[in-house]
């Protein structure tokens, strides 16, 4: 009774009060709490409008966290604006991430932490309603969880998406690591990663390139560095750097027989 007195109190500027008033009291069982509030909404356009605002937070289904932080339970909180006319138009959905979580965009939630779902895109009332759009948020969000989640012990992150969608997110800090090292490691002779032993240049202190590349031009009579072009420099074999290479050029090869491979 409180809640619907609440809520009346709230609905004065809405048109379907009545309905509004079913729809959120069947759905916010589904929350262990929440909270219920007249709020500004700012558009897209810039236009800003007071509205109901639904703040609660998303179980997640704990059997996709890890064993290890499972002992904290796991939740998405979300902010649902009802625009005037609802629930004729979809409600207005946010991830609001806590003090404990960094938001992971994904095919869900875009960098301004807005929800998108077909079931929002395809709303038309009275088939759609909050109860089953909360219950779709649960499956969704259990199965792709937008959420980096912070060890509230240890401090430390923990990825609870999947090693997929995990790897997907940090490809371009890898290929730009990859593409970085190829450039300060390649041969200037075959322009290739260099293969190991590496020959420094005593003249420049470069790495120049491969040691069968720089003999072979040393035996077509060149004599000078190919990066400073110094005469007769002097070449010298740097050691414990041929795991590394082996390395680098195993990462090339991989990457030249599948570009989308990790």
């Amino acid at each position: 009774m409180e809640l619907q007195e609440h809520l009346s109190k709230c609905l004065i500027e809405y048109s379907y009060r009545s309905e509004i008033i079913t729809e959120i009291i069947n759905a916010v069982k589904l929350f262990n709490s929440f909270d219920i509030k007249i709020s500004e909404h700012v558009f897209t356009d810039g236009r800003a409008e007071q509205l109901l605002t639904i703040n609660g937070a998303v179980p997640i289904n704990s059997s996709v966290i890890p064993a290890e932080f499972r002992r904290v339970r796991h939740s998405v909180p979300i902010a649902l604006y009802l625009r005037k006319n609802f629930p004729l138009s979809a409600p207005i959905c946010f991830i609001s991430p806590e003090e404990n979580q960094e938001l992971l965009t994904t095919g869900m939630v875009d960098s301004n932490c807005r929800i998108s779902l077909s079931y929002l895109e395809d709303w038309k009332w009275p088939g759609s309603d909050l109860r089953s759009l909360f219950e779709i948020m649960i499956v969704e969000f259990s199965s792709e969880i937008p959420l980096i989640f912070l060890d509230e012990d240890e401090g430390t992150a923990s990825n609870v998406k999947s090693c997929e969608s995990f790897m997907n997110k940090k490809r371009p800090v890898y290929e730009n690591f990859v593409n970085r090292s190829k450039q300060t490691f390649t041969c200037c002779i075959c322009e290739d990663v260099i293969k190991p032993p590496a020959i420094l240049a005593t003249c420049c202190g470069q790495i120049i390139g491969c040691d069968s590349c720089v003999k072979e031009m040393k035996a077509n009579n060149c004599r000078r560095c190919p990066l400073c072009r110094k005469i007769a420099p002097g070449l010298k074999p740097i050691n414990g750097l041929d795991e590394f290479f082996e390395e680098m050029n195993g990462i090339s090869e991989l990457r030249t027989a599948n570009d989308t491979s990790f």
